[in-house]
């Protein structure tokens, strides 16, 4: 079994915990596998879904889905999307704490 650790920028301030690993034999393979948070708290997981037989990776905020749940069975595939998610995401967090910098308040 081999990991494949997603490539996240320290400068969006994310605490990455965990891999997504890479393995024939599904057993080795969990349903929690990694975790990034974001500084505003949204989290982007990546885990094994058995009943799907793939990977999955969500993104929530509190108990809210921010994207809908994506599937992949290519455990580098799902490391892409989950680089991909906390750059978007961190990108429009940063965005709208600039709108609240720079928005007056009535």
């Amino acid at each position: 079994m081999r990991t494949v650790q997603p490539l996240i920028d320290e400068a969006l301030g994310c605490e990455v915990v965990g891999a997504i690993y890479a393995s024939v034999n599904t057993a080795d393979l969990s349903e929690d596998m990694l975790e990034v948070v974001l500084p505003d708290s949204t989290q982007v997981c990546a885990g094994w879904s058995s009943i799907d037989s793939a990977y999955r990776i969500t993104a929530t905020h509190g108990l809210a889905h921010v994207r809908a749940p994506y599937f992949t069975k290519d455990p580098h595939e799902a490391t892409s999307v989950v680089e991909q998610w906390v750059a978007e995401l961190a990108a429009q967090h940063s965005a709208a704490e600039i709108d609240k910098r720079v928005t007056p308040r009535k």
